[in-house]
């Protein structure tokens, strides 16, 4: 492994330690009772999202997401990390988008078996999002 890969290895290790564990701490101390228990509210007789629902998920997704934006910005200071802030955004864009959609429940209300579905397809679609999804799970 050449130098700039192995420093590549280690931000990428680093980053994805303490993105885990500020997703911990959003997921299990910053996130509200109310968040919690409301996050996933829909309006059954409409079919669709309850405004409720929307604007907890929403709180709480704010709060997960700056958890995670403070937890990596400190530790990449003090670990010498060295991380692009563009990326950084972009990171923490699509895991805020994503898991406002897990939390929101919508897509998985009807058939709970759709997760399995989920989990096939990424095995199915290759060595690298397999180590990903092993390594998440």
């Amino acid at each position: 492994m050449t130098d700039h890969s192995s420093a590549s290895a280690i931000r990428f290790a680093s980053a994805y330690a303490l993105l885990r564990m500020a997703a911990d701490l959003g997921d299990h101390w910053i996130q509200s009772d109310h968040q919690a228990v409301t996050k996933g509210q829909h309006d059954e007789n409409e079919g669709q999202s309850s405004w409720t629902g929307r604007i907890a998920c929403t709180a709480h997704v704010a709060t997960y997401t700056a958890t995670q934006a403070a937890v990596l910005y400190a530790g990449s200071r003090v670990l010498g990390l060295r991380l692009k802030p563009s990326r950084v955004a972009a990171a923490l864009a699509l895991s805020a988008a994503t898991h406002w959609w897990a939390d929101r429940r919508i897509h998985l209300k009807a058939d709970p078996g759709e997760l399995h579905l989920m989990q096939a397809r990424l095995s199915a679609a290759g060595p690298e999002l397999r180590e990903v999804y092993r390594l998440a799970v």
